[in-house]
């Protein structure tokens, strides 16, 4: 089912907790909403789910007109924070509770077919208080899925675990909703849980939408400083842009949108850095060096006094005080600034390079 969302807006009395949404979901689409804490991410899924009604605006389930319908017209399944199950059903009874479209055959076909899909069967007679967090997430999740919904909501079904269980729970979590095969919408304030799952990442502030696409390119060509900063670690270095010409602390090279002019933010990062002598070359001096298992990642400042953020090797071994020699490749090079952003190229002749 698509999800298309126009102008959509939520206030409460003198406050806008959503200020004209436009949003476009595909059929079959996992779509992961990110933002911090009073973004509207909730509010926006609640809208979805007929929980709360819309200031102005429409929602449309294919083109299905459903802003003004309630929720059970609307063939949705919806997984809360709080998993919402009945304490006193048992983890079968649970999952079946709610199924009315089919035979009590077909019924009991169903709820056996997602016990064995989540790994529930020899947890079946058993009421939630007696069975794991994220037994009981998966629980949630197949319940939702038992009315066979064509859209599923879930609203961080993962934050009430652990951090070791959420991130064994997150491939689950994608693959169950992905082999279901139909829309789901997932909101969470967890960055690498949301680029994890998404195939639609949707990042949001203020109550508006900052930008769409998947997971890679939001997070290597985001749209603003905030995107930038808020999917990863990154060092924005301010650069000048005129004639198709950027002029860098390390270098100088040809941007691939020629008609772009004025002040940007260079956007690094920490795997951007490569150890050695090369192009753009950056003298650091180690300030801090946290062992990342695979790389350490250091914080230190350059030669002109820029904090940078890079990941060396694991066998480098940094110290603090120690001074390392990286470069950067600035093939890659992004840039963004409150109105649009754009990909840099690097020239190859060697006047377009300002060594440092």
């Amino acid at each position: 089912m698509r999800i298309e969302i126009e102008n959509l807006r939520k206030d409460f009395g003198a406050t806008s907790a959503l200020c004209g949404v436009d949003l476009s979901i595909p059929s079959g689409a996992l779509a992961v909403i990110v933002g911090p804490s009073g973004s509207g991410k909730s509010t926006l899924l609640n809208l979805v789910a007929g929980l709360l009604e819309p200031t102005s605006g429409k929602i449309r389930f294919d083109d299905r007109d459903v802003t003004s319908l309630v929720p059970e017209k609307r063939n949705i399944g919806f997984v809360f924070q709080s998993y919402a199950l009945f304490p006193h059903l048992s983890v079968e009874e649970n999952i079946g509770f709610g199924i009315e479209d089919c035979t009590r055959t077909e019924r009991t076909s169903r709820v056996s077919a997602l016990l064995d899909r989540f790994g529930l069967s020899p947890l079946a007679r058993r009421l939630p208080r007696e069975i794991s967090g994220g037994e009981r997430q998966r629980t949630a999740l197949a319940r939702a899925m038992a009315r066979q919904p064509e859209l599923l909501l879930l609203d961080e079904p993962l934050s009430a675990l652990d951090a070791q269980m959420r991130e064994r729970l997150r491939h689950h979590l994608a693959q169950s909703l992905r082999d279901y095969g139909r829309t789901a919408i997932h909101v969470t304030h967890d960055r690498q849980e949301a680029m994890a799952l998404a195939d639609l990442l949707i990042v949001m502030r203020d109550g508006k939408v900052e930008q769409t696409g998947s997971a890679f390119d939001l997070y290597r060509r985001p749209a603003n400083d905030f995107v930038a900063q808020f999917l990863g670690e990154a060092t924005l270095v301010p650069v000048d842009v005129e004639s198709g010409f950027v002029q860098t602390p390390w270098g100088s090279f040809r941007a691939s949108a020629a008609n772009k002019s004025g002040q940007f933010s260079l956007v690094i990062r920490p795997e951007d850095f490569q150890l050695g002598r090369g192009v753009a070359e950056i003298r650091v001096h180690v300030r801090t060096a946290t062992f990342m298992g695979s790389h350490w990642r250091i914080e230190g400042v350059d030669q002109r006094g820029i904090a940078l953020k890079a990941d060396v090797p694991s066998e480098a071994r940094p110290g603090h005080g120690e001074v390392l020699e990286l470069s950067l490749n600035l093939a890659s090079a992004h840039f963004v600034n409150d109105k649009d952003a754009f990909t840099g190229e690097r020239i190859n002749d060697d006047r377009s390079v300002a060594r440092g």
